[in-house]
């Protein structure tokens, strides 16, 4: 069950039918639960807000009466949501076994199970055996919760019992990555984000990479699920799926790891693979750091549909100094060069800058600016999207865990995440009529933020914010 972000909560800013995309990789694990007497149902609460804002999640439970109810808690917007889902669960199936996973979930077990009652156990970590221990826990073991892995729940007396171990997989291959025949109106859920038919697939799992915001970066990979290498699926298996996908009328797949880091000897044969099938499909790629050549381009045109196709970069900011807390490594030069390359061969382009990067100015900002109309005034309109971007911390992300070299975060609490996830911040789009002014070349004073504050970082220029908006607005599709 994939929550809306807020629950209804009064005052957000936030529509109850954002964030609809799920996890990527929890289409694999619950493939693998059917079998005889196990029936599998999703439903995605923010899609079908979409297709109808009358939609009653406590009709639907009531119409289903599940025996165990998959909560999901991944990104942490979703807390108040899902912690509402499950109170509305109790409710209305009081027998129902409730179930929390995800990477909020796996930061704040404690927290949770100490303080919401509706929920029963919360499976931490990298999900598939776990859920496979569930399902076997009542068919065979009669709910005995001490037989299912990675799980945090209460014993009889209601002592918070905690998992010995989490174990990452070794290997994801044997899981069926692409059905969602499960999934209640899963073809409306194909066109989130996007006006067609598009679905984000699991190439890998893992990153090597310690952007100071992220809570998929290798310091939340080894905290939260022990996984301390990257999970590198192989291309000609990622080719299947695409294939898969593209054959049941998908028209964009989105690989969740970027295929231009692992370097030719893994793109070649996955785009090879694509060719013989003679499918039309587009590709979604965000670099991690590489950039394009000229050689990945011209194969990427003759194997995929372009129109369909992006290639994402995220040079964060105009200055090199301040992409070192992101792990961005590429110096203007090279980003302007990757961008004429990519406007020769006509390619649709995504662009992301991030506008509360520690240490960001009033003068690193213009420059910012500067570099965001260079692109604009050289790129085909029609072919380029760039969206300022303003980062938030993520459960277990380097800054949350105050390991960011250079700089002192206070670690967010629990509280703070269900705070935000209420909608009880300032958004983005607001900060140049709420924010106040500041005086150029003055930055924030990062070390010193409160927790709540760790949400609202950066700089805090209404007029460079204001101006950043008209020219995204006015010169590109985003």
């Amino acid at each position: 069950m994939h929550p809306s972000p807020h629950g209804g909560a009064q005052g957000s800013h936030i529509p109850l039918d954002a964030f609809q995309n799920m996890p990527v990789g929890i289409i694999g694990a619950l493939n693998a639960l059917p079998q005889p007497g196990v029936e599998l149902r999703g439903v995605n609460i923010p899609v079908e807000l979409r297709i109808n804002p009358a939609f009653s999640i406590e009709d639907w439970l009531v119409d289903y009466d599940p025996h165990i109810a998959l909560v999901e808690l991944h990104w942490y917007v979703h807390t108040h949501g899902a912690l509402t889902l499950a109170d509305t669960i109790r409710t209305t199936n009081p027998r129902t076994f409730i179930v929390m996973g995800g990477l909020t979930a796996s930061a704040f077990p404690r927290d949770i199970l100490e303080r919401y009652s509706s929920v029963d156990m919360i499976i931490a970590g990298e999900a598939e055996n776990g859920l496979l221990s569930l399902r076997d826990c009542f068919l065979k073991y009669s709910g005995r919760p001490e037989q299912v892995e990675h799980a945090w729940f209460r014993d009889e007396s209601g002592k918070i019992i905690e998992p010995d171990r989490l174990v990452s997989m070794k290997s994801v291959e044997h899981l069926d990555h692409t059905s969602l025949s499960w999934l209640d109106n899963y073809d409306e859920f194909e066109r989130s984000d996007f006006p067609y038919r598009n679905r984000w697939l699991l190439s890998g799992r893992g990153c090597g990479k310690t952007c100071f915001f992220c809570g998929g970066s290798r310091h939340s990979m080894e905290t939260l699920y022990n996984r301390r290498s990257v999970l590198t699926r192989p291309p000609e298996r990622v080719a299947d799926d695409i294939i898969r996908l593209g054959r049941s009328g998908v028209q964009a797949v989105h690989l969740s790891h970027d295929i231009m880091t692992q370097g030719k000897e893994y793109w070649r044969p996955l785009f090879k693979r694509i060719r013989h099938s003679r499918i039309h499909v587009g590709l979604g790629n965000e670099s991690w750091g590489p950039v394009p050549d000229s050689d990945l381009l011209h194969e990427w045109r003759a194997t995929f549909d372009v129109e369909h196709s992006y290639i994402a970069l995220s040079p964060t900011s105009a200055w090199s100094g301040l992409r070192r807390f992101a792990s961005r490594r590429n110096e203007d030069e090279h980003l302007l060069e990757s961008i004429d390359l990519l406007s020769r061969f006509n390619f649709p382009l995504h662009v992301f800058f991030l506008l509360n990067v520690p240490g960001e100015t009033a003068e690193t900002l213009e420059r910012t600016l500067d570099v965001a109309w260079s692109i604009i005034k050289n790129y085909p309109t029609d072919l380029l999207r760039m969206e300022a971007q303003t980062a938030s911390i993520d459960p277990c992300s380097p800054a949350a865990l105050d390991v960011v070299p250079s700089i002192s975060f206070q670690r967010p609490r629990f509280d703070d995440y269900l705070s935000v996830s209420r909608g009880q911040y300032i958004p983005a789009l607001n900060w140049p009529e709420r924010a106040e002014e500041i005086d150029p070349g003055d930055p924030i004073d990062v070390p010193r933020a409160r927790p709540a504050d760790l949400f609202k970082i950066g700089m805090k220029c209404p007029s460079l914010m204001k101006r950043w908006q008209e020219l995204i607005t006015s010169n590109t599709d985003a």
